[in-house]
C-alpha cells in the first residue's frame, strides 16, 4: 500500500464515525494506520 492509500484512510475514519463505527474498531484502525503510515497526524483522529 502507498501513500494514496493512508490518504484515504485518513480521510474516511471520520466517515467511519459519521456513520456509525464503534470507537473501540476506530482506535484499531487508527493503530494499524501508525504503524503503516508512521508520518500521519493519526493521533488527531481519535476522540
Amino acid at each position: 500500500m502507498g501513500d494514496v492509500q493512508g490518504s484515504n484512510t485518513y480521510k474516511v475514519i471520520p466517515e467511519l464515525r459519521r456513520i456509525g463505527v464503534q470507537e473501540s474498531a476506530l482506535d484499531k484502525l487508527i493503530d494499524w494506520s501508525k504503524t503503516m503510515w508512521p508520518n500521519g497526524n493519526w493521533e488527531a483522529l481519535r476522540r
